[in-house]
């Protein structure tokens, strides 16, 4: 069984309503990546390609009716952390702006960082870290437009 962390990558519809395509969105688009909330949340990240690796393991490797976390738990960043790496990397202006309505709409979940234990000790190991998981979405990003 693989429990998703929030994946990432360059792969995401017009549609996708996750703040991790919005923000890449931004970026390629040369605009500026605005948080409305301080950012504060902590999450696990994981790359497309680690997470479909991690899968194949899990099929191949890993123990029936046994639930693995996909993720690299190097990978936990807060929301604003993250928002200004890609803005880094992409060159583009990071800033808040926070209203009562949006404040009161944020989620109660401030820490969801899972545990990657389970599935190094089946000899798996996500290899891209924040930062190289960005610059590659931004790469690939800049090819498909």
């Amino acid at each position: 069984i693989a429990r998703l962390s929030h994946v990432f990558g360059p792969n995401f519809t017009a549609m996708d309503n996750r703040v991790s395509a919005t923000f890449f969105r931004n970026a390629i688009a040369n605009q500026p990546i605005i948080l409305k909330s301080a950012g504060k949340h902590v999450r696990s990240y994981t790359y497309l390609s680690d997470a479909v690796g991690a899968i194949l393991s899990l099929v191949t490797v890993g123990e029936s009716g046994q639930a693995y976390n996909v993720t690299k738990t190097d990978n936990a960043i807060t929301m604003a952390e993250f928002a200004k790496a890609i803005a880094d990397v992409a060159g583009v202006e990071f800033g808040y702006q926070t209203s009562d309505i949006e404040i009161s709409q944020k989620t109660p979940i401030s820490k969801a960082v899972l545990s990657d234990d389970k599935l190094l000790s089946i000899g798996f190991s996500s290899r891209i870290s924040i930062m190289t998981g960005i610059e590659r979405v931004l790469n690939n990003l800049k090819y498909m437009r």
